[in-house]
């Protein structure tokens, strides 16, 4: 098994695993409320969005992955300063053929969502689409995963990673504890469950005081 970062040829695989990580334990994804149309559509999106110039949360740069010998991805974990990648968000959408008007729609859609999230934390270092293939699962590979975005993250100055979970997920959160994260606050119950029949979300944080940051405070 191959460790390193994502490039843009990665685009294609990276969608799957973005997909999947939204997908979590539930039947269905919550592109289908925000993007719409097939699970393929869906996809075709998510991996235009991953290799745009723009680079929003969905940018290849933000991933390392697990890379099996004949050239799969087995795994993938994204981990970027959320403020920044959010800055990128429409360009992205923009690049990849939105017009204004389905740009709109999408923020419309979205607004019940824009006041549940907590106030992002200045110096924080997001971890998201973190995901495993089914027949990859249960090797650790999401755990040399998080270590190596992890440690990207101390090394480049943040002072914390966040990561944020359904509630019920109890597999994600066991790795993520295990990495040292832990649970701060819980959100979004009531308009996750009007728009997407979903469990609330938790917050889970871990301080970077015990890895190396060579840099200091960014």
């Amino acid at each position: 098994m191959r460790f390193r970062r994502a490039t843009r040829e990665d685009s294609k695989q990276l969608a799957e695993f973005i997909y999947l990580a939204d997908l979590a334990h539930y039947d269905s994804s919550g592109y289908e409320f925000s993007i719409g149309g097939t699970r393929q559509h869906q996809r075709d999106q998510l991996a235009k969005l991953a290799a745009a110039p723009g680079a929003s949360q969905f940018h290849y740069s933000h991933f390392d992955v697990a890379e099996v010998p004949d050239g799969t991805l087995a795994a993938a974990v994204a981990s970027f300063d959320k403020v920044t990648a959010g800055e990128h968000a429409i360009t992205a959408l923009e690049q990849v053929g939105w017009t204004p008007a389905q740009i709109q729609a999408l923020a419309t859609r979205l607004a019940p969502l824009s006041g549940i999230f907590p106030e992002e934390v200045p110096l924080t270092w997001t971890i998201e689409h973190v995901a495993t293939l089914p027949p990859f699962r249960g090797q650790g590979l999401i755990r040399t995963l998080l270590e190596r975005a992890l440690e990207r993250g101390a090394q480049l100055g943040f002072r914390q990673a966040a990561v944020d979970v359904f509630k019920g997920n109890d597999r994600a959160l066991g790795i993520y504890q295990a990495a040292g994260f832990r649970p701060v606050t819980t959100f979004g119950d009531e308009p996750l469950r009007a728009l997407f029949n979903r469990d609330p979300l938790m917050r889970l944080l871990r301080p970077f005081t015990d890895l190396t940051s060579p840099h200091g405070s960014r």
